[in-house]
Order: structure tokens, then C-alpha cells, then sequence
């Protein structure tokens, strides 16, 4: 049969040293370590357990340690796994509202005008006898001055 120090440590080792949410089968290997450890100490009870050295490392060593009511100590070394691989990532969240329209910019500088235009094309006249031309090829629709 296996000791209560056995038993303490079969219990400390499967929890990674979390004794707080023990599940239903461990709780009772808890109990009977507990039970086994008074025996055999002299009928010395469990005063405390805490923990006395915390890793959070892979491979780390969290030591815990039992006072007995009779003043005697022990200790129990848990040795941290290693870290899982990550998760999958999650899904995209829900995308947010717009934002507000920014300010508009300012004006931009005046372009040439058709008469510019023109004369940089080679255009003597003015700027009236072009008005004019214009005028009348709109006004005939034949796209030619006379």
C-alpha cells in the first residue's frame, strides 16, 4: 500500500499543485493520503499546506510544504509541464460603425480657361472674337466657324 506521502505527492504532481478545484477523484486520494499521514506520524494531524516556492517556468519547481500539528514539517516538490501550443485564432469581430466625415480640404487654383487653352495652341484673336466663334458653333451645331 502506498504511503500518505506517496499519495500526497500522486495528488500534487496530477493537479500541477492547484488544490483549490481538485476533481472528485483526486479528492479522495487527497483524503487518504491525509488519513495515512496522521497514522504515520503518531496520530500528528495536518496543521497547513501552502506553498513556499511558486514558478510559473516550464520545467519550473513549486514546493509546497505540510506542518503537522505536532510541529514537524514536509515537503513536496511539483514540477510545472510545459506550456501548450497556441490556440487557433479566433474569428473576426463584428465590423464597427463608419466615422465621422473629415473636414473638407481647400480650394484648389484656378485652371485655364477654353481661350487660354487656345492660345497656347497658336490663337491670335481676342478673347470676344473667341467667345463669338464659340458662340455661333453651338448656335449651328456644325462644329465649324465661318
Amino acid at each position: 500500500m502506498a504511503t500518505g506521502t506517496e499519495l500526497l505527492k500522486e495528488v500534487l504532481t496530477a493537479t500541477g499543485g492547484e488544490v483549490e478545484n481538485l476533481p472528485d477523484n483526486l479528492v479522495s486520494t487527497l483524503l487518504k493520503a491525509i488519513t495515512a499521514s496522521i497514522g504515520e506520524n503518531g496520530g500528528a494531524g495536518i496543521q497547513k499546506i501552502e506553498q513556499t516556492t511558486t514558478s510559473t517556468a516550464d520545467g519550473g519547481n513549486n514546493v509546497l510544504t505540510i506542518t503537522l500539528t505536532d510541529g514537524t514539517t514536509t515537503t513536496f516538490t511539483v514540477k510545472n509541464g510545459s506550456k501548450g501550443s497556441a490556440g487557433a485564432a479566433g474569428k473576426d469581430g463584428v465590423a464597427g460603425i463608419n466615422g465621422t466625415n473629415g473636414k473638407d480640404g481647400t480650394n484648389g487654383v484656378d485652371g485655364k480657361s477654353a481661350y487660354q487653352y487656345a492660345q497656347d495652341g497658336g490663337y491670335t484673336g481676342t478673347e470676344e472674337a473667341f467667345g463669338a466663334a464659340l458662340a455661333q458653333l453651338l448656335a449651328d451645331g456644325t462644329g465649324e466657324t465661318t
